[in-house]
């Protein structure tokens, strides 16, 4: 009988340490997901891209941070640049970053586009990420009247560290 007692005692006991070490695998795979996500509508154009993002150290210590996408088509890249250090949620304006949209017409010419108004609200999450929302303005470099209005821009990206020197 005792033998008994003492299989089931080590069965549950494998039981619970298999859990325990389940749950602990889980969490470590949670803790290295990296994110790459980014979608917005151009003129009512739904798109969705593949963001990258690094953190710039510079020697100095100066802090700053840069998002921007792959190829989002064959026709869209956004870039957004000189974002200053972030704590928390940091709401900014199109004057507080550098905002770049390239695009490439149906005549296969390419179009840069400069954000102008609008925001971008970012949050810096644990683990490396960054995740933000946007609705901006950008217009054509060459032609003013040119224009194209980035609505419900959504992103949650991992970034990198880079320390720059000089």
């Amino acid at each position: 009988m005792n033998t008994t007692i003492n299989n089931i005692q080590t069965k549950f006991f494998l039981f619970l340490v298999s859990i325990a070490i389940f749950f602990v695998s889980s969490s470590c795979e949670k803790e290295n997901e990296k994110f790459n996500e980014f979608n917005a509508s151009i003129n009512g154009k739904k798109i969705e891209g593949i963001g990258i993002a690094t953190r710039n150290i510079s020697s100095s210590g100066d802090t700053s941070f840069v998002i921007h996408t792959k190829a989002i088509s064959f026709t869209e890249k956004f870039y957004f640049w000189n974002i200053p250090n972030i704590s928390t949620t940091t709401h900014l304006n199109s004057n507080d970053f550098i905002g770049k949209l390239n695009q490439i017409d149906s005549a296969n010419k390419l179009n840069t586009y400069i954000s102008s108004s609008g925001e971008l609200v970012i949050t810096q999450l644990d683990n490396a990420v960054l995740q933000g929302k946007f609705n901006l303005l950008f217009v054509n470099s060459e032609n003013n009247l040119d224009t194209l209005n980035v609505t419900f821009g959504n992103f949650k990206i991992s970034y990198s560290t880079v320390w720059l020197t000089k």
